[in-house]
């Protein structure tokens, strides 16, 4: 991951932030953040559509892990009363409760990271960035059916 810039690892992280925020902390959302939910993949999107230190176009790995850093920070944002649920509702310590809150946003994260790769696999095909561009809400869409497709076969098998 050496050859990835700094520069698309702040992109990416830069995503997560943008993702969290459409999204109610307390109460209603103010008009003004919802507007970011419009642009909140692009700086991913710019990252996995950039090239590596080496001039090459980054690879599906790389791709992945840009990914799967902006989907943890998102389901860090996001899903931050998992921590509080564990610790007032369940009883468990704090640090235990930190610990679920963030195994839980590096699980979640995995979709991100098969977001990334999809998208890193049509970029290395040899595909255009506009192709690229214009297959990307398909990826999108596998990568969100996949993890429906998993969290229905664990409910059908409990």
């Amino acid at each position: 991951m050496r050859t990835i810039p700094v520069r698309l690892w702040a992109l990416a992280a830069l995503s997560g932030v943008l993702q969290v925020l459409p999204f109610p902390i307390a109460g209603p959302v103010p008009l003004w953040r919802t507007a970011f939910c419009w642009v909140a993949l692009t700086p991913l999107l710019m990252a996995l559509l950039d090239r590596s230190s080496t001039g090459a176009p980054i690879s599906i790995r790389q791709a992945a892990a840009l990914s799967y850093l902006t989907g943890c920070i998102w389901y860090l944002g996001n899903c931050y009363w998992i921590y509080q649920t564990m610790h007032l509702y369940g009883g468990l310590a704090k640090a235990t409760s930190a610990g679920i809150l963030i195994l839980f946003c590096l699980y979640l994260g995995l979709y991100h990271a098969l977001f990334g790769a999809l998208v890193g696999a049509f970029r290395r095909s040899g595909l255009s960035r506009d192709a690229v561009l214009l297959l990307t809400p398909v990826a999108w869409v596998a990568a969100s059916k996949s993890k429906t497709i998993i969290l229905l076969s664990v409910n059908l098998s409990m």
